[in-house]
Order: structure tokens, then C-alpha cells, then sequence
């Protein structure tokens, strides 16, 4: 039989046992999503005060919930908005706030609202973090605390619980100056601002650098933390991504998505404790899709490497021990005069390759390794003539557990998301989520070069006492789900959730209203004591389609069979008729292909 038919057969038994398992794995109830509403937000406003509405337009990049007053702020490129959210199935927006730079991120705590922005000329520049009062619902006035000046490209801010010190992580890319031939790459920095019990006092301020790491920064790359780019320092190359807190408060965890690291901070002391790098993922008995030019949805086994790199980490705790769960969507290093990502077929035009690498013949087909985006300078050997023989990419395409004392790997799920959204949401599989003028159904495997679905958010809920991990997934449009059995820091795949239209282009989807999850950005779990409706809820605020999902969260017996379609949950259920019909495709794709 001719190889790539019987990888093909390989791979069709691949999704049945998976359709297989996903069908006998019965428990006793699973999470389902029932959406309650959907608000487009606009990103911009006519003279007319009538919203304007397009794909990608910086309407809401991220929201927090004030259950004191039930309303929603969110954060866009031109304005923050309040939404009205006491009935959520008719959320309305109140008053908008018009922006001189793009908001990264918005966050309320008591009677505080804060939100960070860029800087106001250069992304460069010296960003800000405003803080505001909690918007006055009977005067319609929302005033003003402080704006304080913070470091570059402020990507995310914290509270802690007592409301009283926020930590401010600044990414400070690489960028342009007023002057377009002059390029900086600031520091990245940690601002720690402590607020006065009386607000009225105001606030001290703390900016943290790295360049305490310069000196150790050959011993730090020894250890696996990632600096590349050598024309400016290791402080510099450092870009801290994204914040969570130990039960306590007295510890940061800072996500080094692009350095595959991660920084602890005492907040105590207000001190960089260590940085901890956080290894390769071998995929050597692992799956992937790594090529947009397969034919479709191909999983095969390669022995390459990628690199973690996580968006979204939070932190919890089973029986007092603490762990860090990490989204890893994966980022390459990228200046104006310098890029490290080049795709396999690219590696070995370019004579960097060994050439009796095993993989040669895979990297030079672009149906294999030839598309899929790979590091040009990790994975040297100088007793190979200085050429490639280990390769790595960008990006975990999964979820990891990690121990929050050191950040030992707990554990991986490994390719289960590839696999399971190959079955359960194969027609969106890794489908890219820009162009405008195709479907997404369209659009699917367009994304398996990159960094296939990209896990990119997180939020933990819990309900009826099990712990629940809601991952937002950018490529897949969807939030995947897992729980938490009883004293286990291991979680297991519940299923998919995945709104929205597939068969129309997404401007049609757009002009329908039902672009669904579009790039989840942002995920929050109320509580049933917080939540408007007194029952828990998911609120999603999606970037791409420029709009707020809200969802009720229930447990449902696992005896309600549904076939996942769009706009449905995809769960372990499946239906036997959903078995069915994979296993008479497989025979029938088989046949077909071995008798042409």
C-alpha cells in the first residue's frame, strides 16, 4: 500500500478511537454552556452616535464584571465601555469613554476601576494606568483618581484581594521611534503601585527591571530561559506577558511568553526572586498537524520540539500545595532586521540543515514539515558544521500543570486538543480566524503551520463543588472545558463549546450576528453569588468579533446525547450516530483511495 495512504488510514483510526473513547468515557455529568445572550460592541461611532461594527476593529479586547452594580467594563482600542448586565439577556451599553491609545487590559476591584493603556504617540513610549472611581449609575458621571505613568506596552494589570496594591506587567517590545529609522527595545519592567487606605492620599509606586539578570544571562540561557537577539540585552529581550497571584497575595508568577519562562516576584520585598524556564515538549509519540497544504486534517508522529510559551497562567491550590496552569499558544522573536522563524522547507534550502538528518526528507515536503514555522537558531550543533539537528517550534497546542514552588511539569495534555477538536470540531480545525472573505469552515487547517489553535485564555469556575478549567481557544473560535477530580491538580478533557456559524463568510457572519467566540481573549466565571441571574455564569469577551458572550453553566447528565453542530457543546456524548458516520467515512475514504 503506498505510504501516505496507509498515514492516511493511520490517521482515520486515529480519530475513531478518539470518536471511540470520547463515546465510552461516561461520567457522571458534564459542563454545558447554554448562551444567554450576545452583545456586539462597537468600535467606533458615526456623527450620529450610531455604533459601527467590523471584524477586528479594537471594539473589546478585555472585560471586568462589578457584581455590585452589575455592570460590565470593557476595554477597546478607542474607548472603554459600560454595559448594563442586571439582565443579562439584554445587556445594554451606558456610557463609552473615548481613548487617546489602545486599552490593553481593565480590571475593577471594590470601589476602583483600573485600565492600562499605551503610550499615547509609540507603542515605545511610556504607557499609563488609570484609575477611576466606580461608575455613578444615577448621575451618569465616571471620575477620575489617578493616571500613573508605568512602563512600555503595559499588557496586563492585578489587584490584590484587599484592593490596595495593583502589579502592572510592561512587555516593552521592540518598536519605533518619532524618527522611523530608529528602532528602541525598552525594558521589560513589573510596576508594583500601593494605594493609600484613603484613596484621597494617593499611591506609591515600584518599577521592577531585570537588568539585575544581565550579569547571569549566559547561565539563565544554559538553563533554557530563550535570548536570542543579541543586539540588545537580556533585560531587554525579557517581556513580561501576563500575572497571577498566589492564594496569599504574596507572590507574582510572571508569564516570559516569548522567553519560555516564567518570573516569581515577592511582593512582599517587591524583589524578582528567580526566573524559571519551562523546557521542550518532545513530540515524539505525540500527533500533530503541522502543514496548511495537506489536504486537510492530517495528524502524523514527527520527533521535533517546541517551546511552551505561554499567553494565560493562573495559579490554585489542591490540599495546600500550589500549581500553575498555563495556556501555551507560543510566540517566535521577531526585530526589524531580524526574525528566527523560517519554515522547514526554508531550513533546508537554506543549507541549514544536517544533512543526514532523519527528518530532511519530511522538512522539504510542504504536505509534512516543509510549512510548519520552526526556530532557524535553536537546535544547532557545532559538532554537526553548525547546522540543525534538533527542531523546534513555537508553542505547547495545549495546556500544562506546573508546580508553583519551582515549576516542575505536573503535567500535559499533550496533543489531546489537536485530537479531540480533529474530531469533535474538525470542520473549524485550526482554521485561521482573519480573513473576512472566506467561511471558517473555509478557513480550517489554515492555522496547523503556526501554532494550530492556540490556547490563549483561562478561567476557573466551580460548580456544585468540582473545580472547572474553561480554556479559550483563538483558532477553534471555542472554549474547552475540563474538571477537576476531588484532590487532583490534573484535569480532564469535558468537551468543547463552540458558537457561531461555519458556512458563511465571516462579513455574512458578522451582518448575521453570529460570529460566535471569535477570538476569546478573555474568560471570567461568576459565581452564583455574584453572577446577576444567582447562577453561575461565564462571560467572554471576544477580540475578533468584537463582542461579549454571556453563558449559563450547568452540569448536565451525561445521558443527553446531542451531535455537535454549531453553536452546540461538543462533549463526551457523542451520538452513535456522529460513530457512525466517521466509521463509514473511513471505510469509504479508504477504498477510494486504494483503488485509484
Amino acid at each position: 500500500m503506498d505510504p501516505n495512504l496507509m498515514a492516511r488510514v493511520r490517521n482515520s483510526l486515529l480519530v475513531l478511537s478518539v470518536a471511540a473513547a470520547s463515546l465510552f468515557c461516561f461520567v457522571e455529568a458534564r459542563i454545558v454552556l447554554d448562551p444567554i445572550s450576545v452583545l456586539y460592541v462597537p468600535y467606533d461611532y458615526d456623527v450620529n452616535g450610531t455604533g459601527l461594527y467590523k471584524i477586528a476593529g479594537g471594539a473589546s479586547e478585555q472585560s471586568t464584571y462589578d457584581y455590585q452594580n452589575h455592570l460590565l467594563y470593557i476595554s477597546g482600542d478607542y474607548f472603554i465601555q459600560i454595559v448594563d448586565v442586571s439582565d443579562p439577556s439584554e445587556p445594554n451599553i451606558i456610557y463609552r469613554h473615548a481613548l487617546d491609545s489602545p486599552s490593553n487590559d481593565i480590571e475593577v476591584c471594590g470601589d476602583v476601576v483600573g485600565f492600562v493603556q499605551n503610550g499615547a504617540t509609540y507603542r515605545v513610549d511610556t504607557g499609563t494606568l488609570s484609575l477611576y472611581n466606580l461608575y455613578d449609575v444615577e448621575n451618569g458621571n465616571w471620575s477620575r483618581l489617578y493616571e500613573i505613568p508605568v512602563g512600555s506596552i503595559p499588557d496586563m494589570l492585578y489587584f490584590t484581594k484587599d484592593c490596595q496594591t495593583i502589579v502592572v506587567v510592561n512587555e516593552g517590545e521592540y518598536g519605533v521611534t518619532a524618527d522611523p529609522d530608529v528602532y528602541v527595545d525598552p525594558e521589560g519592567l513589573v510596576s508594583i503601585i500601593r494605594l493609600d487606605q484613603d484613596l484621597a492620599n494617593g499611591y506609591r509606586i515600584t518599577n521592577l527591571n531585570f537588568t539585575r539578570f544581565n550579569e547571569d544571562a549566559e547561565s539563565y540561557e544554559e538553563r533554557g530561559v530563550r535570548y536570542l537577539y543579541k543586539n540588545t540585552t537580556f533585560s531587554q529581550n525579557l517581556e513580561p506577558e501576563y500575572i497571577a497571584f498566589s492564594s496569599d497575595d504574596r507572590t507574582a508568577y510572571i508569564s516570559l511568553q516569548e522567553n519560555n519562562a516564567i518570573a516569581v516576584i515577592d511582593l512582599n520585598s517587591e524583589d524578582i526572586v528567580d526566573i524559571y524556564p519551562l523546557g521542550e515538549k518532545s513530540w515524539k509519540d505525540l500527533r500533530i498537524d503541522a502543514s496548511d497544504m495537506d489536504g486537510g486534517t492530517e495528524l502524523r508522529q514527527y520527533d521535533i520540539y517546541s517551546f511552551y510559551q505561554p499567553d494565560a497562567i493562573k495559579y490554585f491550590e489542591v490540599d495546600g500545595t500550589g500549581y500553575i496552569v498555563t495556556a501555551n499558544e507560543g510566540a517566535g522573536v521577531e526585530y526589524s532586521d531580524w526574525a528566527e522563524e523560517k519554515r522547514g522547507k526554508a531550513l533546508v534550502e537554506d543549507g541549514l540543515v544536517w544533512a543526514e538528518s532523519d527528518l530532511l526528507s519530511a522538512l522539504n515536503d510542504t504536505a509534512q514539515l516543509g510549512r510548519l514555522k520552526f526556530s532557524q537558531y535553536e537546535g544547532v550543533n557545532s559538532s554537526r558544521f553548525n547546522k540543525l539537528d534538533r527542531f523546534y517550534f513555537f508553542g505547547g497546542r495545549s495546556i500544562s500543570i506546573r508546580r508553583a514552588s519551582d515549576m516542575a511539569l505536573v503535567h500535559d495534555t499533550g496533543d489531546e486538543i489537536e485530537r479531540q477538536s480533529s474530531v469533535l470540531l474538525r470542520e473549524v480545525f485550526n482554521a485561521d480566524t482573519k480573513p473576512i472573505n472566506v467561511s471558517p469552515s473555509e478557513a480550517s487547517d489554515l492555522r496547523s503551520d503556526d501554532s494550530g489553535a492556540e490556547c490563549e485564555s483561562l478561567a476557573f469556575g466551580e460548580l456544585d463543588g468540582r473545580r472547572i478549567l474553561f480554556v479559550g481557544i483563538e483558532r477553534l473560535s471555542a472554549i474547552a472545558i475540563y474538571t477537576f477530580a476531588p484532590g487532583s491538580a490534573v484535569p480532564v478533557f469535558d468537551g468543547f463549546h463552540r458558537a457561531g456559524g461555519i458556512d458563511r463568510t465571516y462579513e455574512q457572519l458578522l451582518a448575521d450576528r453570529n460570529l460566535g467566540d471569535l477570538d476569546p481573549e478573555d474568560i471570567k466565571f461568576l459565581s452564583s453569588e455574584k453572577s446577576p441571574t444567582n447562577s453561575p455564569m461565564l462571560v467572554v469577551t471576544n477580540n475578533i468579533a468584537g463582542s461579549i458572550a454571556f453563558y449559563d453553566v450547568t452540569d448536565v447528565p451525561d445521558s443527553t446525547m446531542t451531535t455537535p453542530t454549531s453553536g452546540s457543546s461538543a462533549n463526551h456524548a457523542d451520538s452513535f450516530l456522529t460513530l457512525a458516520w466517521i466509521v463509514a467515512s473511513i471505510v469509504q475514504f479508504t477504498l477510494r483511495r486504494q483503488f485509484m
